[in-house]
């Protein structure tokens, strides 16, 4: 299975002297299913803030880029359209503060560490097609080539 989702991520913690702002990223993970419930997963995130920093005063920005290994468990939760998944691994991860210019001012290097997770999760298809008409007048004898997303 594959999973894409943006997200808000909530700090929890001050880095350093600054405070972070929330922040907005993606996660994309890629799973595979030894049982029906338990499989393996893959994935990767990043995630940007905003912090002022209390030592220079101005505004700096901190990439968080990651990676993760872990196990999950999925099931449905009784008579609802919704799954849930927990889902726990080894996490890889890298922080970069960046100050107004884009220029990478601090990088603390790839540091290991630990992940817990929990989700609701709700499944829709996106079903996208293309389709091709042509559509003949035959009075005027004018054909014409109708595309369009249904």
């Amino acid at each position: 299975m594959r999973e894409v989702a943006g997200d808000i991520a909530f700090p929890t913690d001050k880095l350093g002297l600054s405070k972070l702002n929330n922040g907005l990223g993606f996660d994309a993970t890629i799973s595979y299913g030894m049982t029906p419930k338990i499989g393996t997963c893959f994935g990767c995130n990043w995630h940007h803030f905003r912090a002022d920093s209390a030592l220079t005063g101005s505004r700096v920005d901190v990439n968080e880029s990651g990676f993760v290994l872990g196990m999950q468990w999925r099931d449905r939760l009784a008579q609802t359209g919704f799954d849930y998944r927990l889902r726990g691994g080894i996490i890889v991860n890298h922080l970069e503060i960046e100050d107004g210019n884009s220029a990478i001012i601090a990088d603390s290097g790839h540091s290991i560490g630990w992940e817990l997770g929990v989700a609701l999760l709700v499944q829709f298809v996106l079903d996208l097609a293309r389709s091709t008409w042509i559509m003949s007048f035959h009075r005027s004898g004018v054909s014409e080539k109708l595309n369009h997303l249904p």
